[in-house]
């Protein structure tokens, strides 16, 4: 039987070790953290994500009730069963609207409360089963992966975060090249910390330890950059970054995850996240072979290939392989085209200013920005080269939050 995970939140410490002990009673309860006031409750609601809060309506800084409207907007996967004493029947009314699931009127025996818990914990899941848009709002993962390095891999990542931002979709960066990972450089930050301190932490992560070690960029991206240096890469394994993706899935609206060059075993806790995978090449033999060969693993690990997006950066007409043979010999459609712009790319690297900020008008700010547009459905990509090559990409709102953002 699966443990029901619960926090206790009463401002009487004699409650809480009351609730506690008839839980640890009572078969299949974990209590994983208490709390005196509503604040406490969010927060430690926020760090645990646990299945059910069980909540008291009288506290003091924040009451029961306006803890309760929080946790179900911020978390709809959490459960809120409120505890009260008798006489409060229109409190009880306004929890149950602020979106708790069922209520416990004090005294209450060891039954009373393990059935209330178990009850409320499972309407709520068949709730999310029958209305899947009920359930917990989850960032769409993106990750942008390369067959082979040197394709630019980095630099779509960074100005896709940017760009998802700008446009109102809050984004973070994962930077998953645990070796040789770049995307602070490209951000010109310098994180105090990175993934490498969870593992120096020696506890298993929640929000809270996630939160410590992100790095804010003045565009409004935050990054959780990799280890500072490559010995450390060894330090992280699969189930960290699977808990990490966890945690950051519930902190905004996109995250963008900037692969590994090589496809490895961090793959696989990435594609279980069902991601847009943006797979940048370039028109070069290597690259288009090296793709081919990712494509099918990918195929091998059943994800969706209509899920995939490839990209051919640094196009030119001048390019030894054109679109159209890239597209038949790898049997799938390019889906953006940034143009050659290796002026505007040397101006970024140098100022640490990503072009879709520092250059929105150059031809791969153009180009980048509509792709990141594009994913987000608001308009169609740059999909062939003359496209990337003749057309002038209708940014409006994106290019001008793209200009916001460095004012």
């Amino acid at each position: 039987m699966q443990v029901i995970r619960v926090i206790i939140a009463d401002d009487l410490p004699e409650t809480r070790v009351n609730v506690r002990r008839m839980l640890e009673l009572a078969e299949g309860f974990a209590v994983v953290g208490e709390a005196g006031d509503g604040r406490e409750a969010v927060a430690s609601t926020r760090d645990t994500m646990p299945d059910c809060v069980l909540m008291d309506i009288n506290m003091p800084v924040m009451d029961g009730i306006q803890a309760a409207e929080i946790i179900t907007s911020r978390f709809p996967e959490v459960a809120v069963v409120m505890m009260s004493v008798q006489g409060e029947h229109e409190y009880l009314r306004r929890a149950m609207t602020a979106g708790a699931r069922d209520y416990l009127v004090k005294p209450f025996t060891t039954d009373e409360l393990a059935n209330t818990v178990r009850k409320a914990c499972l309407s709520l899941h068949r709730r999310q089963e029958n209305h899947p848009g009920a359930k917990e709002d989850k960032a769409e993962v993106v990750a942008v992966m390369g067959p082979k390095g040197g394709v630019g891999r980095t630099t779509v990542a960074v100005n896709l975060a940017l760009a998802f931002t700008a446009a109102g979709e809050q984004s973070y960066l994962l930077d998953l090249n645990l070796q040789f990972g770049d995307a602070a450089m490209s951000l010109d930050v310098v994180p105090g910390r990175n993934l490498a301190h969870l593992v120096f932490d020696g506890q298993p992560p929640d929000l809270a330890a996630v939160e410590e070690i992100l790095e804010a960029h003045k565009s409004g991206v935050h990054l959780l950059a990799g280890p500072d240096r490559p010995e450390e890469a060894e330090l992280i394994d699969v189930s960290l970054v699977d808990q990490v993706l966890r945690l950051m899935q519930v902190m905004c609206r996109r995250l963008v995850v900037d692969m590994p060059n090589r496809m490895e075993e961090m793959l696989l806790p990435v594609l279980d996240r069902h991601p847009v995978c943006v797979m940048v090449i370039t028109p070069e033999l290597a690259t288009v072979r090296n793709a081919g060969q990712a494509i099918r693993l990918l195929r091998d690990l059943e994800y969706d290939i209509d899920r995939l997006k490839l990209v051919l950066n640094r196009y030119s007409p001048q390019a030894p392989i054109n679109q159209a043979t890239i597209e038949r010999n790898l049997g799938l459609p390019v889906f953006a085209v940034i143009p050659d712009d290796p002026k505007a790319m040397r101006t970024a690297g140098t100022r640490g200013e990503p072009v879709v900020v520092g250059q929105p008008d150059s031809p791969s700010g153009k180009a980048l920005a509509q792709l990141a547009a594009a994913l987000l459905g608001q308009e169609a990509p740059a999909g062939t080269a003359e496209a990337a090559e003749k057309s002038r990409p209708r940014l409006g709102l994106l290019r001008r939050e793209a200009k916001l953002v460095t004012s």
